[in-house]
């Protein structure tokens, strides 16, 4: 069976620009993929996104601007 739910990735979601861009996909159903560097944020923005939209939330928490951390 596949799958048909859509993700939107958000990067820098934890603040911010990021925080609300996240927003939008989610009011119209659609899942998140949050990176961020700020764990504490990030889990708040996850708990908050899952139960307001009842979507899924992928959190990932790691700073892109290093090095080789893609």
């Amino acid at each position: 069976m596949e799958s048909t739910q859509k993700y939107v990735l958000i990067t820098s979601a934890s603040s911010g620009i990021g925080q609300h861009s996240a927003e939008v996909p989610a009011k119209n159903g659609y899942s998140i993929v949050a990176v961020s560097s700020q764990p504490t944020q990030l889990d708040n923005l996850k708990r908050r996104l899952e139960y307001t939209y009842q979507i899924i939330v992928v959190a990932i928490n790691i700073d892109l601007i290093q090095e080789n951390s893609a």
